[in-house]
């Protein structure tokens, strides 16, 4: 029943963003969700909101409100760059830029092997992936010794963590 609910909001949201230009929060159809604590998970945050068709548009918090206002806050982000799709239209899947770690493409798989223990190939980095998103800060800088063993670099200066960024001081410290 909540699936043909969804779907009769997101027909009447659609319809109803050809009255107007611009689109707020509440002009897209949303689906709320209640996560609780799990094995994996033990503090989730308590509510998450998404955009019904665009599955990589939502936001999280404590409250349903605040689950609204970060949703609210990407949404303007996003409106910002790349503008915002008509609500209830289907939004492609984008996957983010692969350019710069795809220029190391022969050193990230050493390194995903040897450094993070990953199989070679088994994994899908972008442009934005980092060491933040394999670990948390003593992790990090158990990863960082690691690397300077490894590879000789020190790269403990680069404060995202990028991958790409550390493959490039790697590169270098080769050439």
């Amino acid at each position: 029943m909540e699936e043909i609910t969804l779907r009769f909001q997101t027909l009447v949201k659609w319809l109803l963003s050809f009255t107007r230009a611009e689109w707020q929060v509440n002009d897209y159809p949303l689906r709320f969700r209640e996560q609780l604590p799990t094995a994996e998970m033990p503090a989730p945050p308590r509510w998450s909101v998404q955009v019904v068709n665009w599955w990589q548009m939502g936001g999280l918090g404590a409250t349903r409100e605040e689950a609204l206002a970060n949703l609210a806050s990407n949404m303007k982000s996003r409106r910002e760059g790349k503008g915002l799709p008509r609500p209830g239209s289907i939004v492609p899947i984008e996957f983010a830029p692969t350019e710069r770690i795809g220029a190391h493409a022969e050193l990230f798989d050493d390194f995903a092997q040897r450094i993070l223990g990953w199989e070679s190939g088994a994994y899908f980095v972008s442009d934005g992936s980092s060491l933040f998103d394999v670990a948390d800060e003593a992790g990090i800088e158990q990863l960082h010794k690691k690397i300077a063993l490894v590879y000789g670099v020190d790269v403990s200066d680069i404060a995202d963590g990028t991958f790409w960024k550390i493959m490039d001081r790697i590169a270098a410290a080769r050439s």
